[in-house]
């Protein structure tokens, strides 16, 4: 059985690997680049810190007008409720 502390030694790890796999697809920038004039927003499930570090990491923050995770609206997608909020930003 692992300690408290090799299990935290391994879950760093792992969350180093799993963050440094974060890639886009090839033609994401290129395709946000032709769309730059045009206001858009991302939302999505997963907690609000991990989700804008993965964001910033990638490149594409400076992309979006709108950021709105499930964490901070305590809803998830696909509920009909997120999308409802999603409507109510202006």
């Amino acid at each position: 059985m692992l300690s408290f502390e090799e299990s935290k030694i391994i879950f760093y790890e792992y969350k180093k690997e799993f963050e440094a796999s974060w890639t886009l697809f090839d033609d994401v920038k290129t395709c946000l680049e032709k769309l730059k004039e045009t206001e858009k927003g991302i939302a999505g499930n997963r907690e609000m810190s991990q989700q804008q570090n993965k964001i910033h990491v990638t490149g594409i923050d400076k992309y979006f007008v709108v950021k709105k995770y499930a964490g901070e609206m305590r809803i998830a997608k696909p509920e009909y409720g997120f999308f409802e909020e999603l409507k109510k930003i202006q």
